[in-house]
């Protein structure tokens, strides 16, 4: 049977060169593209010759190097992904042989030349050597911490702990711990088990004086309404019972407050001006401790000397293996000194340099990495007369942007300068970014009070210069901002008078500001959202209104803009659930609400118009988009109403009109610009009357009986509602419309009546007669046609 050959598997040098080999390619290829342009330039889209960014030696595009300027390497680790070219490589990466920077290990948040030589550690590791880098460029490796610590370092050949992970604290020994033992509690600040007081066998935070439990004899005396106490003797201060005597007390030595022995060693407490260390009393506590309640705590695992359980509260230098930060400490005014904290790591904002300290970046800058050997350790041999200044990276005629001339090396400037003239922050001549150069030679992020920004030239920063005179803050030096106390700020100039006519001062500063020109008074108050200042008026000059408000003069309290009326030369608001009101506020003429009723009549706004006696109509503003809900009053006595008409209100004073169209015009309604009263198009009219109450059509009137002429039917407008309805013509009462419901009519149509009855009885008596005649001529005509026959019968029979 046949093996299967094993399958190759590209090695990683291999894979290596093939990256080098595409990257060299894609470096030739884009240096032909450039090649039209001189050294320093691309060419664009549009053919131009631009130039490279400054860290390139040629490039193709703006934002990437091709090349890199001697002593740059490339900031990008990937050679088929372009980047820029710097001196240095950003934290995290280190400058390799191939002219890139290269990621360091996992275990090194900085490293040197050698990807596993840490200048700084990361989370969860410490220092695996004693020593830290020093003048001489010394780095070392970093291991990883114990089980729940986040940093560490290395102390007699072993590991301790300075900083625990959420849930832990550090012990006296420096292990993280996540319960307290008898005798300690957690301080949440420090997150350390600092030691209870003597008296205490158990205790709680925030003070190693409040007792759970006691030592020895001693009893606890609980505070009112907690838990915790304080442990008392059953003697006085002072002194201590002897067991053989019972209730006999005797005094402890001279240097205790209270003790459990006559010794010197057997205190609890001290005297004032001493303190206890251990069960001791001292005139100071020890290095290694600090001063805290009356006792000598452990300082923390990093501080030789401290002022607190914090390792931000360390004094004096660093124990081996450590750097230094300076903490500030605050203080009134700004003021306040500084302590000292030794920690595995320096924190966001600085960066580690040679004499073990973490030095600040320049101002708005979040990390920054200290250039290797830009100090005057450096044995750089230089042309004394050409080049004498020397940096590691070559020899120069003077010395570059960053340093300065220290005999014949070039030393690094301070971290706030970019350009200086000797060491420390006030030795700057320019500075990074957007700081600015004071008058005493320092970078800082804004100028201090009574100077302004004077911009420099275009390679320059901006510098400070002194305000005029009497302005503490100034734009500019013609244009102040802020005044001295006795000064007050008028248009950008600072007067001593005070404020002049027409303006007012700020109450929160002597700033004056301008009364708007339609005010014959006003005063200043604090916009507190924005924070400036702005004038109110209180009074307006006529014929303006003054809406109080707002604080403006205005010409008139418009109705559909301000829900207000015009009182004693004032707007008054008009209350919450008016839009608009008239003469007083109570009296909406819309709803703010737009689902509510108007009730018309009334003003008030409501969330239905009743059924009985009011009608409802949706209707239109004039002037506003929204339909307003009104509910009109019925005529008296009017259980039911219609606007069967309308009035045309559009050409009154004080109104407007949107249409001329008489169907539009009868959805309109009109508030007054002038006082805000409303006028609609209606007049509505009686569909039916309240009960017993019957309806006349004709006017739309109610009545209590029907007049004569007419009889109770129902209304032609609602045909469930009684009305009075005329009888037949002639009729002068009729229970009904019909004729034969007519029970009396007028004497002119009796008359007519007898008239056309005799009219009919004589025509019928003709017709009878006519009748009569025609059949006695046909009888008769009978008769002589018959007795012709008969004498013709008898001819024949004589013949």
């Amino acid at each position: 049977m046949r093996s299967k050959a094993p399958r190759l598997r590209p090695s990683r040098t291999a894979l290596l060169g093939l990256v080098l080999l595409l990257g060299l390619v894609a470096s030739i290829l884009g240096a032909v593209r450039a090649a039209d342009c001189a050294e320093g330039f691309f060419s664009s889209p549009t053919g131009s010759c631009l130039p490279c960014n400054v860290s390139c030696s040629t490039c193709t595009r703006a934002e990437s190097c091709l090349t890199c300027l001697p002593g740059l390497v490339f900031l990008s680790s990937d050679p088929n992904v372009e980047s820029l070219c710097s001196h240095t490589c950003l934290p995290g990466d280190y400058r390799s042989i191939l002219n890139r920077c290269l990621p360091c290990d996992p275990s090194c948040r900085d490293c040197s030349d050698n990807y596993q030589k840490c200048y700084n550690c990361s989370a969860n590791h410490g220092w695996a050597d004693t020593h830290f880098i020093g003048g001489s460029g010394e780095v070392s490796t970093c291991s990883r911490c114990s089980k729940n610590c986040v940093s560490c370092s290395r102390s007699s050949g072993f590991f301790v702990c300075h900083a625990c992970t959420a849930g832990f604290a550090l012990d006296p020994l420096g292990d993280c711990m996540a319960v307290d033992e008898p005798g300690f509690w957690k301080d949440s600040t420090s997150q350390r088990f600092l030691s209870c007081a003597p008296t205490c066998r158990t205790c709680t935070g925030p003070s190693a004086n409040e007792c759970l439990s006691c030592v020895g004899d001693l009893s606890l005396e609980l505070q009112p309404g907690r838990a915790v106490g304080h442990c008392v003797s059953s003697c006085p201060a002072g002194k201590v019972p002897i067991p053989e005597v019972p209730g006999l007390c005797v005094s402890c030595h001279y240097s205790c407050g209270q003790c459990f022995g006559l010794a010197q060693d057997q205190c609890w407490a001290c005297q004032p001006g001493r303190v206890l260390l251990g069960t001791e009393c001292v005139s100071t506590c020890p290095d290694g401790y600090y001063a805290t309640e009356g006792r000598c705590e452990r300082c923390h695992v990093s501080c030789d000397r401290c002022t607190g359980p914090s390792n931000t509260q360390c004094l004096g230098q660093c124990s081996a293996g450590l750097l230094s930060l300076d903490v500030p400490t605050g203080g009134g005014g700004g003021g306040g000194g500084s302590s000292r904290a030794c920690v595995t790591q320096c924190p966001a904002g600085t960066t580690v340099w040679p004499d073990g300290s973490c030095s600040r970046c320049s101002a708005n800058c979040a990390t920054c990495h200290y250039l290797e050997g830009a100090s005057a350790a450096t044995d750089v041999p230089c042309a004394k007369r050409t080049h004498p200044f020397h940096l590691p990276s070559g020899c120069y005629e003077r010395c570059p942007a960053g340093s300065y001339a220290s005999g014949e090396d070039c030393l690094p400037c301070d971290s706030t300068c970019r350009e200086c003239s000797g060491p420390g922050p006030a030795k700057c001549t320019n500075c990074w970014h957007d700081n600015v150069l004071t008058m005493d030679g320092k970078c800082m992020g804004s100028c201090p009070g009574g100077y302004f920004v004077q911009t420099r030239g275009p390679q320059d920063s901006a510098a400070c210069q002194p305000c005029s005179a009497m302005c503490s803050s100034c734009l500019r030096e013609d244009w102040c901002m802020a005044c001295q106390e006795d000064a007050f700020l008028v248009k950008g100039s600072c007067l001593a008078e005070g404020c002049p006519q027409g303006w007012t001062i700020c109450p929160d500063s002597n700033e004056c500001i301008a009364c708007d020109e339609n005010c014959l008074q006003c005063e200043g108050h604090s916009d507190n959202w924005q924070g400036t200042c702005q004038q109110r008026c209180t009074k307006c000059a006529e014929p303006l209104v003054f809406f109080p408000e707002e604080g403006l003069c205005i010409e008139k309290c418009s109705p559909s803009g301000i829900p207000a009326y015009v009182r004693k030369g004032e707007c008054v608001a008009c209350q919450e659930n008016c839009r608009t009101c008239h003469e007083k506020v109570s009296m909406c003429t819309s709803c703010r609400d737009a689902d509510q009723w108007l009730m018309v009549d009334t003003g008030e706004c409501k969330d239905a118009c009743p059924n009985s006696g009011f009608a409802g109509v949706d209707s239109r503003i004039i002037g506003d988009h929204d339909t307003s809900k009104m509910c009109f009053t019925c005529p008296e006595n009017c259980d039911k109403c219609s606007d069967w008409s309308w009035q045309d209100n559009s050409h009154s004073s004080g109104y407007t009109s949107e249409s001329s169209d008489s169907y539009e015009r009868r959805t309109l309604c009109a508030i007054s610009h002038e006082d805000g009263s409303l006028k609609c198009p209606w007049r509505f009219e009686c569909d039916r009357c309240k009960s017993p109450l019957v309806l006349m059509p004709k006017d739309r009137t109610c009545v209590s009986e029907c007049p004569v002429g007419t009889f109770v039917g129902y209304s032609p407008y609602d045909p469930n509602a009684r009305a009075c309805i005329d009888c037949q013509p002639g009729c002068l009462e009729c229970t009904g419309n019909t004729h034969w419901e007519c029970t009396r009519y007028e004497k002119s149509g009796a008359s007519r009546s007898l008239a056309i009855g005799l009219g009919v009885g004589l025509g019928i008596l003709g017709l009878l007669i006519v009748g009569g005649l025609v059949a006695g001529f046909l009888v008769l005509r009978a008769r002589k046609s018959a007795a012709s026959k008969e004498s013709i019968s008898m001819s024949v029979i004589r013949d």
